[in-house]
């Protein structure tokens, strides 16, 4: 029989539209939805009945799972499927959302005759509802889509930025093996809308329609269906979406008994600012009483005895007590368990009579369930002796009362009953559970806490309010994609523009709106886009009259950065979308050595990092190892000035010389030797490459050690002098010789220099020593968040990062991060002596051979990696962190 407040069902669990919203963009925090991915796409082949399908999408993923960003690299369909995937080695240890056999489909689809390569970015799906009520989810997913279409088949647009609505039925499989909730994308009434709000060239209805259909037929054929297990206390649940003052999203849940009926549930419980509401059925409750019941029943009561004066005659009274009946019973406000009997007594002076005794209950909310809570007594009797009878009764009713609600465990079971977490905790933290081959660190829990009780006559609604942990912080990377074989120039540009791909950038439970690409130390972005997650550098034009193509120099060491901005929900309190920006930055290096011997001694070349500084001045920070090519097939021609102070204030005539070769044929770079003492002097000059001279290294390299500044050099790709020049510089006398002395050669692309580290990913342990004889691990130090900074005992940017980050600890509130000064390389002598100088308080690690480096991929200093207290990378920043950003809390890789 239906219950008025649930229906055919024990417990109702409903989710406003917000916070189930929260929900799915956590499962997308944890990498249960997608957020990047690349693809080989085959929707040519017709399929006959009864076949079995092949994929119409396969994932390619690099050996750490993530999407393929060099579109050329994407794989096309292979021969893994069935007990083939499962005994190889490398598909065996991979769980991905792509299918390598997708089976049988209720409905034979009709292919698109798309084949290519896609790359996607998916922001966290959103809930809606169409207005009607049933068991249907329609999610809206936020995609942007670069697409390669095949030789010889349909063209599309090759960026497209949209949305996907998604409609689909969600239902429950039993079996003897598994109790599962499945999301099923192969189901026959399953509804795909994709609108497009940006294509890169126009899209017909028909090209629409075909990117529909191959929509349709990539989720039939090469999708994971979404499955979660039931908790063993839920044997029935059922969706349902219900429409009402507040939109919510219903789960139906039968612990024991049979399937309900959905369309007997029909009401919105949720009030306003509910994140949910459980309603529990009053024969739930109930039957958590019973235990209780029948023990107070089979309980003798104690009789009752006192006196009563009569004239001058005392009379020694004594009832004896029969129970009749024990019930429990729902009211507004309150449960009720009530008791009836009759009270007997052998003497005529009093009568026997008939009695009740009515025990209150109330709940009080206590986290993600409630208490139950001993109200009243109260006895009504249909004897005038009730007054003398009243009080010693009921002292009688309660001793029973407590010891059968305490050894039928009522309390306990009504906590059970009404919990949340028993309820639907452990479904919540199957939705939440990271895929296997996912880095990601493993989920908290969801945080449900009642806020309110509402006790009915038909049952119970608890209102509460629901967190999620909070998020991890926005990964922003990108990566260069190699410009094809066979760049050429011609006679206005220069075809070699490398292409940067942030395809794995993305925003944890949310989604990017907006790419910023620009250089660092730079106010305001050079480009700017909502659409492509892709930044392909524009030719470089030609700005001569005689239009040949303009000449720069190969920019190198010098930091392209990326900003994203997006938002996602917030993670606890009210839903609202909460703005996210985040920025990393990656430095574009080349070798600057070739030929020539790579080291002094036990002196390494160093280039200096930098940026504007405040008035256009060179503002150094950071330090990191010159580039060396010793199979000389990436190193350009070289300019290396070898500067005085007069010179160093005009080192622009460098790249004027350069344009003015008008030798585009043969990429340059040009490398500024400067006293270090001189060089935050320097005016700074894009295209210029700063080296300071420390220990005159560069002019050991180069074999022009004693020589009198300034002079020139112009040496070719193998390292070989081409040309020197000694004082002032002179841009006519220097584009002559650079005109007639360049050699030509391919374009030069920098590479990006980086760590080997990727945010939330699991930070390497090491041991290091805290006091002579005592060591301890970085593993310890877990339960408080560390920062870790590698710097150089003579790089000055590494030491004033050192000091910045201290002072900024001592103004924190609260426990403040662990502070690792982690020494690259230097001897113990250097450390100590650095130490004593500045004052460095932080904990300082001697890593003499560079063990711990080596595993960080260092190569810059300072490097600064932020952990959180679980030992997870938060953040990544190369060069000097200022000590505002350190009192920031680090989102992003900068």
């Amino acid at each position: 029989m239906a219950n008025d407040l649930t229906g055919e069902f024990d417990v109702v669990a409903e989710f406003a539209i917000p916070a189930a919203n929260r929900l799915l963009a956590y499962m997308h925090a944890c990498e249960r939805f997608p957020h990047s991915l690349a693809m080989y796409v085959d929707d040519t082949q017709p399929i006959g009945p009864g076949l079995v399908v092949n994929p119409v999408l396969v994932a390619s993923a690099n050996i750490d799972g993530d999407a393929i960003v060099n579109h050329d690299d994407i794989g096309t369909s292979g021969p893994h499927r069935g007990h083939v995937a499962a005994a190889d080695f490398f598909h065996s240890g991979v769980d991905p959302l792509v299918n390598a056999n997708a089976g049988f489909l209720e409905v034979e689809p009709t292919p698109s005759l798309l084949k290519g390569r896609v790359q996607m970015q998916l922001s966290a799906p959103r809930l809606e509802l169409s207005g009607i009520s049933g068991a249907n989810v329609t999610a809206r997913v936020g995609i942007l889509a670069r697409y390669f279409a095949s030789p010889h088949t349909a063209p599309l647009a090759e960026y497209v930025r949209g949305e996907l609505l998604l409609t689909t039925p969600v239902g429950q499989v039993s079996s003897q093996t598994a109790n599962v909730v499945v999301v099923n994308l192969k189901a026959a009434q399953l509804s795909i809308g994709f609108t497009p709000l940006f294509t890169s060239q126009p899209v017909s209805p028909e090209d629409l329609a075909g990117v529909n259909l191959l929509i349709r037929n990539a989720l039939k054929t090469s999708f994971m269906p979404s499955s979660s297990t039931l908790p063993s206390n839920v044997r029935f649940l059922q969706f349902k979406t219900l429409s009402g003052a507040h939109n919510a999203i219903a789960l139906l849940l039968n612990m024991n008994t049979a399937r309900g009926n959905a369309a007997t549930f029909n009401q919105v419980v949720l009030g306003a600012g509910d994140d949910f509401a459980f309603a529990v059925s009053a024969d739930l409750v109930r039957a958590a009483f019973q235990p209780a019941l029948d023990q107070i029943l089979a309980t003798p009561i104690e009789p009752v005895k006192f006196d009563i004066s009569i004239f001058i005659h005392t009379y020694h009274i004594t009832y004896t007590i029969t129970l009749g009946t024990a019930t429990v019973a729902f009211e507004s406000g309150q449960i009720v368990l009530t008791l009836t009997g009759y009270a007997h007594t052998g003497t005529s002076v009093l009568p026997d009579f008939d009695f009740t005794a009515r025990q209150s209950f109330t709940l009080q909310p206590d986290g993600a369930t409630a208490n139950l809570v001993v109200g009243n007594l109260a006895l009504d009797t249909s004897s005038s002796i009730v007054n003398v009878f009243k009080d010693t009764a009921v002292a009688r009713f309660a001793a029973v009362r407590d010891q059968a609600l305490n050894q039928s465990n009522v309390f306990a079971t009504v906590r059970r009953i009404l919990s949340a977490d028993a309820n639907l905790g452990g479904f919540l933290r199957s939705l939440l559970a990271p895929p296997a081959q996912s880095h990601l660190p493993q989920p908290q829990d969801v945080d449900l806490a009642y806020t309110s009780v509402a006790i009915q006559p038909s049952g119970v609604v608890l209102h509460g309010s629901m967190g999620v942990p909070d998020w991890l912080p926005a990964r922003v990377e990108f990566a260069k994609i190699p410009a094809p074989p066979g760049s050429v120039v011609t006679d206005d540009v220069v075809s070699d523009a490398p292409q940067y791909s942030a395809l794995q950038s993305w925003i944890p439970g949310g989604g990017i709106q907006r790419f910023e690409w620009s250089n660092l130390g730079q106010p305001q972005p050079f480009n700017v886009d909502e659409n492509r997650f892709v930044l392909k550098q524009s030719p470089v034009a030609t700005t001569s009259v005689a239009f040949a193509p303009a000449v720069r120099s190969v920019a190198a060491y010098s930091p392209l950065c990326l900003t994203i901005r997006g938002s996602r929900l917030s993670s606890s309190g009210p839903v609202s979308a909460q703005a996210v920006t985040a920025t990393a930055c990656a430095w574009g290096i080349v070798p600057v050595i070739n030929g020539l011997k790579a080291s002094v001694g036990k002196l390494v070349p160093r280039v200096t990092l930098t940026q504007p500084g405040p008035g256009g001045l060179v503002e150094v920070i950071g330090h990191t190892a010159a580039q060396v090519d010793r199979a000389g097939n990436a190193t350009p021609n070289l300019i290396v000035h070898f500067a005085d102070e007069r010179s160093a204030a005009n080192l622009a005539v460098l790249a004027e010389a350069l344009q003015q070769s008008k030798r585009a044929d043969a990429p340059t770079a040009i490398v500024a030797v400067v006293a270090e003492n001189q060089i935050a002097r320097c005016r700074y000059t894009p295209g210029i490459i700063y080296a300071e001279d420390s220990h005159q290294i560069w002019e050991q390299v180069f074999a022009v050690k004693h020589r009198k500044r300034p002079f020139t050099l112009i040496l070719g790709p193998t390292g070989h002098l081409l040309f020197q020049h000694d004082g002032a510089l002179d841009a006519g006398i220097l584009a002559a010789a650079l005109g007639k002395l360049l050699v030509v050669r391919p374009a030069i692309q920098p590479r990006l220099l980086a760590t080997s580290l990727t945010l939330n990913q699991l930070s390497p342990n090491f041991l290091f020593a805290i006091a002579p004889g005592q060591d301890l691990t970085l593993r310890k130090l877990f339960g408080r968040a560390v920062n870790m900074i590698f710097w150089k005992s003579d790089s000055k940017p590494s030491i004033d990062t050192v000091l910045d980050l201290q002072k900024s600890m001592g103004k924190s509130s609260g426990v403040a991060p662990a502070l690792l000064a982690i020494n690259d390389g230097d001897t113990a002598d250097a450390i100590a002596k650095v130490a004593k100088e500045h004052g460095l308080t932080a904990t300082l690690v001697a890593d003499h051979q560079r063990d711990i480096a080596l595993a960080y991929g260092i190569k810059i200093w300072p490097t600064t990696v932020s952990l959180d207290a679980r030992g997870y990378v938060k953040a990544i920043r190369y060069g000097r962190v200022s000590a505002a950003a350190a009192s920031r809390d680090p989102v992003s890789k900068e």
